[in-house]
Formats: C-alpha cells, structure tokens, sequence
C-alpha cells in the first residue's frame, strides 16, 4: 500500500492534465464513430433514394393498359389528359344546358317590329345582347332619332299585351290628360315627382279595377275576362311615358336614354310571359266570372318588385336589405343599378354587372359569377283566383321558358300596390315596402307550402285578414264554401339567360363587344 502512495500523489498533482487526455481521446473516438456511422447512413440513404426515382420514373412511364396486378399507375401525362377531358365535358353540360335556357327564351327576347317600325332602331338596339354591354359612355343625345321612335312607338304594345289575358289597357285608346300633356310639351320637366318616385306614389292604396257596364253581385266589371287594377296600370303607364330626371337620364326633352330603353323593354318581355302563364292557367274562359285568375291587383319586376322578405322558416323575423339608391355618386346612376339580385336577393349594383362582363373580374366575389350565365330579377305578382289553381299557377310559371321561380306565396295578406315605387337610382326613393309593413297581420307560405316570415307588404283591405269579412273566409271549411276566390301575392325570381359566351364561362379573353353606336340611324 505504501508503494502506491506516490502513484496517487502523481496522479492528484496532475490530475488536470490526465483529465484534458482523457477528454481528448474520447472526442476523438466519438468523432471518428459518428463520422463512420454517417457516412454509412448517407450510403444507405443514396441507395434508397435511387431506387425510389427508378421506382417513380417507371411508374411514369407506364400507362393505364400497362398496369398490371402489382403496378398502381399515378398521375401522368395520360391522366393529366383524362382530367382536361373531365373538365372539357364539365365545360360543354353547362354549355348546352346555357343554350338550351337561352334557346328557349330567344323567342320571346324580340324587339316587336309590329310596334316599333324602324329597322334602323331594331338593328342599332339588336347589337348589343346582354344590354349591359352598351357603352356607358355613347353620348344620348347622338340618337335622339331613335330615342324619339321607342318613346312615341311602345306604349301601343301595352295594349297588344293586355289583349293577351283579355283585359282593358286603360291608356289605350284615350290618352289621358297627363298624356297629352308630356305629348304636347316634352321640354317640361316631370311635375309629379314625389318623395316615393314617379307619381309620388309611395303607398298604393287598396284601389279596385274600374267598374264597366256588366257588373255581377260584387260590382267587379266582368266584361272582360281579367281585371287590371287601374293604379297598378297607371304605375306601368309612367314607366312608358315618364324619364327625363330619373337613372342616368338628363336630357332636354322627356326621351328614354339607351339604358332606360334597355331595362323597359325587358320589362315588356317579362310582362308579355307572366300574362301568357296566367292565359294558361285561365284556358278558355271568356269571362270574368269563368275565369280562374280573375284579377290583378299588381304585377312588378325589378327595382320595383323588391321588398323586405321575412326569412322562410323562421317565424316572422324581418331581414334587413342594403339599398344601392342610398348612394348617389355618377358610377350607380343606371336604370340597371339594383334591378338584379344574388341568391340571397341582395341587389347588385350596376357597376358590378358590367364588371362581370369585362376582362378583369378578380376583384369580384365568387357569388356574382352566375351573373356570366343569367341575371336574377325580381317579380311580385298579387292576383285575385280560385285558391285550387294556385299549384297550378306556381307549376306553370316555373316551366315557362322565363322559368319564373315563386318562392313565398301570401294568401288574404297582401294591398293592392302597396310598397309599389317606380324609382329611379338617384335617390328619389326606395322600391320597398314601409316599416311597419309586413308586421304581425300577416304570414307567409313557402312555394312548398311550409309557414314563413313576414314577406312582402302586408296590409289590410276586403280581401285582407284586417277585415272580418277575409278572416273569416280564411279560416272557414273549404266544403263550405260557395267561392274558392282568394287574394294571392306570389314572390321570386326570374332569369334572364345571356347569349352563350364560352369565353366568359372559361375565363378566356372575352368575344369582342359591339362598338358603339353610330351617330345617324
């Protein structure tokens, strides 16, 4: 034991610099294994990875009929194939479904040549389908020719379209006093402009078509087969006579500008399809007691349509709606501006239309793209018929080629007019219905027939549930009842279908838009 103990004072006096070996020696070993193992690894690594690239580069190249039991073929240049003929295929059903909607509309989409004879001004306005595409800019007064042609030229229309449902155009054949008047002096500025639009006629009042010389029981004029609420006719009436100082309009003479031209006569059409529904649903009755659908209280489409919908389904909760007239700046000054609506029957502004069909639309939200294929417009109808025809009256108007989709029905709720505005964009008035319309008085029916919220309007008249009288015919047995005549107001939409523009669909540059018009007819 004495002989170590020197070894173990050398080794505690240099204990520092046996220690600073040790580490050394065990660094270097440690270096020299992971350097071994890592150079093992990468080897191994390698190899794997080449097997793997041969492995995918024969995958690649086999095709779909080389696939055998133990080869799965991934994505390649004949499957990045079959995926642009998916696409292709997706492309061409929504193309053949577009021209099959279009076709079918194009029929009535026509300028009435009967009414308006100038070929001039069909050939000028023909050009330009969807009429969104006619350039804002073109200066109206370089077509007053034409102008002056569809103003004096298409109120006879009325008359031929009414003949359709046989009921009376009161403007017809004797122009009233206001007529005469802006025939007479086109430089006057309109005088019945009120806070609620053309006419000021903010709220319709329960007004009843005109009494002729063959009254029944009722005193409802049964010399014609359909009444016509006269105000609702008088509403249309300024729609045919009355422009300067509404929309985009400020010319010097009381003339219709392009655009107002454009959105009139797509009225017209509209018009024209809903009054050939109601001739089909009315067949061959000659007269007004025959009849099924023996009364319009009111027809609309459009601005003038839009109302505050209750939301179906959840009880009578009001739903708030933006309204673009609240904005007067000169880009929405457009008699397209609020006229159509997305899926949720919020209006689009006209800009965003036109935006629709530019070049550059990758700043608008997804939800407007339908407006490439069809724009959404509104339609209120309220109707005076037997209450057993109206699945009929639904059914028929959804399958005309407008395809008009009625998406509330209110029964013994609704005024004549009420909440009925012929506005322009430029904040003269909204085309909806008061506050404290649509309240508690009312319910509305969904077109499958589950209960909904307040809908449009509501209001109180004889055929209203504010009278005993309508109650009481409401809720009576219907074995009981010696008439099935109901007050009915229908809601929805109708689309109208653009030519079919494969480029627009794809995204590709768009086909080249008409220039504008000529200066001369």
């Amino acid at each position: 034991m004495d002989k170590l103990i020197p070894v173990f004072n050398f080794l505690k006096n240099n204990r520092f610099w046996i220690t600073c070996g040790f580490l050394s020696i065990a660094m270097i070993a440690t270096w020299f294994i992971s350097t071994n193992q890592l150079i093992a690894d990468k080897s191994s690594w390698e190899s794997d990875l080449k097997s793997k690239i041969n492995s995918a580069n024969a995958i690649i190249r086999t095709t779909a009929a080389e696939v055998g039991d133990n080869v799965v073929a991934h994505p390649n240049e004949t499957t990045i194939a079959g995926m642009n003929a998916e696409i292709q295929e997706g492309v061409d059903a929504v193309l053949a479904a577009w021209k099959l909607r279009r076709e079918k509309q194009e029929s009535i989409l026509v300028w009435p040549k009967e009414v308006i004879d100038s070929d001039d001004f069909v050939r000028v306005f023909k050009r330009f389908d969807p009429p969104e595409t006619f350039p804002v800019e073109t200066d109206p007064n370089t077509m007053l020719e034409l102008l002056a042609i569809y103003k004096q030229q298409i109120p006879p229309r009325m008359e031929q379209i009414s003949n359709i449902i046989g009921t009376k155009w009161k403007h017809g054949k004797k122009k009233s006093e206001k007529d005469k008047a802006d025939s007479d002096e086109d430089e006057r500025p309109p005088a019945n402009i009120g806070p609620g639009g053309r006419g000021g006629r903010e709220r319709g009042g329960a007004g009843r078509p005109s009494v002729g010389a063959q009254k029944d029981k009722t005193g409802i004029d049964i010399s014609t087969v359909v009444q016509w609420n006269e105000e609702n006719q008088d509403l249309w009436n300024d729609k045919l006579t009355t422009f300067r100082g509404y929309d985009d309009n400020q010319l010097t003479r009381n003339y219709p500008t392009p655009l107002q031209i454009f959105m009139l006569q797509q009225d017209l059409w509209l018009l024209e399809a809903m009054f050939n529904v109601i001739k089909e649903v009315n067949g061959d009755a000659n007269a007004n007691d025959l009849a099924p659908i023996k009364v319009i209280d009111h027809i609309a489409f459009g601005r003038e349509a839009r109302a505050q919908l209750g939301e179906l389904g959840r009880g009578r909760a009001r739903k708030e709606t933006k309204d673009p007239f609240a904005t007067n700046t000169d880009k929405y000054k457009s008699p397209f501006h609020g006229r159509y609506v997305d899926a949720d029957y919020e209006p689009i502004t006209a800009e965003d239309v036109r935006q629709v069909l530019a070049t550059d639309r990758s700043d608008l939200p997804d939800k407007y793209l339908e407006l490439i294929v069809a724009k959404r417009i509104p339609v209120r109808i309220a109707l005076q018929m037997d209450e057993r025809k109206i699945p009929e009256f639904i059914s028929k108007a959804a399958n005309y080629p407008f395809a008009f989709e009625i998406n509330q029905v209110r029964i013994n709720k609704h005024v004549p007019n009420e909440g009925i505005v012929l506005v322009g964009a430029m904040g003269k008035g909204g085309a909806r219905g008061d506050d404290e319309q649509g309240s508690d008085r009312g319910s509305t029916i969904g077109a499958a027939g589950g209960a909904g919220g307040t809908g449009m309007a509501g209001g109180e008249s004889e055929f209203a549930p504010g009278s005993r009288q309508g109650e009481e015919a409401a809720t009576e047995a219907i074995e009981t009842r010696t008439s099935y005549d109901v007050a009915v107001e229908f809601y929805g939409v109708v689309k109208i279908y653009n030519p079919v523009n494969r480029a627009l669909l794809t995204g590709e540059k768009p086909e080249t838009t008409p220039a504008a018009p000529s200066t001369k007819p």
